[in-house]
């Protein structure tokens, strides 16, 4: 299988030296008969070779092709660099650096793409400095729905400034975070609250809804997903006393669903469905925006929570926290998180390559 590319993300932040933490695991894995999944790192190599020192870790960083990379691995943390510098200082984010994060991620497409890496693992980004080198994004997912499709060949025009929840794309990016306890989807992804409303669309909830079943179809193998759909309101709006998203939306949505075919229910008091006995009734949860989805997974099992994004061409997986700043460069960063993403992209990869008929 061709390696996973990493994207350095954040130099400033706990990316590169959870990257190094999770190189090292490989040993630990080996030992417990568990999978290696090979990955090389798109980003400076300096930057590396003084996290190392900083975390005072004696890993050997080469500087390879994406080609070499999965025969280095095995020795050392490949790193392929286009001539990537940064400053990098833990903790004291630069906006000259955030140049550089785009053309990291940019450059991550284009290798999977051209069938240089199997898919990508994303290290966290700093949204702020990167909107202030004029990003227009609040994040990566429906930046790398962007540049899916900007790689398409369907003949289309861009928005270039589109609503992040509602643009118009020949892909659907749906943000889905899972651990061993929940798997849990966002309807509306990194808006604010009061726009959640707004946004709410019939045809949003069952378009997301279908990219959330056919993904757990293909890449978990549940052959009939159950889903559990959230209502918006405090107890799905009691019935229109407390909102009428549910009743004039989400329960037009359900009933669409139920048509097309697929085992759901809902709209859910949101509540109520994450202790244990409720989380055996369902493969997935539904959610209507953020914090609605990510507070419980988080909750549930914070250090193994992967966050994923379906309905692109390609795997992306990234771990399920921020850039962390306060801790950066002092090795106190777990890894836990981030090598499941790398895990999770890993085995994602091998099930659509199965399905595409490669090797």
């Amino acid at each position: 299988m061709l390696p996973v590319v990493v994207t350095m993300g954040e130099p400033s932040g706990v990316g590169p030296e959870l990257i190094i933490k999770s190189w090292h695991m490989r040993c630990n894995q080996i030992g417990n008969g568990e999978e290696v999944v090979p990955f090389f790192v798109l980003g400076d190599p300096e930057l590396f070779k003084r996290r190392a020192r900083d975390i005072a870790s004696n890993i050997g960083i080469y500087v390879c092709d994406p080609r070499e990379a999965k025969s280095v691995f095995s020795f050392g943390l490949p790193v392929v660099s286009f001539d990537y510098s940064v400053d990098g200082v833990p903790g004291s984010p630069s906006v000259a650096d955030a140049y550089t994060v785009i053309k990291i991620i940019d450059k991550a497409v284009e290798l999977v793409k051209a069938n240089l890496a199997s898919a990508m693992v994303t290290s966290p980004i700093s949204k702020f400095d990167l909107r202030s080198v004029g990003f227009k994004w609040s994040g990566h997912t429906y930046y790398l729905a962007y540049l899916a499709d900007k790689m398409s060949t369907r003949d289309r025009s861009w928005v270039e400034c589109p609503n992040e929840t509602v643009f118009i794309s020949e892909f659907m990016p749906v943000m889905f975070l899972l651990n061993s306890m929940l798997r849990i989807a966002t309807v509306t992804g990194h808006v604010s609250v009061k726009e959640v409303s707004q946004l709410l669309t019939e045809d949003l909830i069952v378009n997301v809804a279908h990219v959330v079943v056919q993904s757990l179809m293909n890449f978990w193998g549940i052959e009939r997903p159950r889903l559990a759909v959230l209502g918006l309101n405090p107890h799905a709006g009691e019935q229109g006393i407390l909102g009428l998203e549910e009743k004039n939306t989400i329960v037009p949505a359900v009933l669409r669903l139920i048509a097309d075919g697929i085992q759901v229910t809902g709209p859910h008091s949101a509540d109520s469905m994450f202790h244990k006995d409720r989380r055996c009734e369902y493969d997935a949860v539904l959610a209507m925006y953020h914090d609605q989805a990510l507070i419980p997974v988080k909750t549930l099992s914070f250090y193994e929570t992967v966050n994923v994004t379906l309905g692109l061409p390609f795997v992306r997986t990234s771990p399920a926290h921020g850039t962390s700043l306060g801790i950066a460069g002092r090795g106190l960063a777990r890894a836990d998180s981030f090598i499941a993403a790398i895990r999770l992209a890993g085995s994602m990869a091998r099930k659509q390559s199965n399905c595409l008929g490669r090797d």
